[in-house]
């Protein structure tokens, strides 16, 4: 924790898919409380940040993200 950035967020831009939120009313509840919690510190907030091509390419996204994920070493 030394090494965070105490303002860190400030003029950071986040956006909020919301696209994933719905399946569990305790976990979107807990999300809107840090979304909250990351305006009190500065950041801006896009929400939603949906993507239009959201699931338009079916599991050839998963390919492509684990390809782009994977480790380096």
């Amino acid at each position: 924790m030394k090494f965070l950035d105490p303002h860190g967020l400030r003029g950071a831009r986040i956006g909020v898919a919301r696209k994933y939120f719905g399946g569990n009313d305790a976990q979107d509840q807990l999300m809107n409380n840090l979304i909250e919690a990351m305006k009190r510190q500065g950041a801006e907030i896009i929400d939603p940040a949906d993507l239009p091509t959201h699931g338009k390419f079916d599991k050839t996204e998963l390919v492509v993200l684990l390809y782009e994920l994977k480790s380096r070493s």
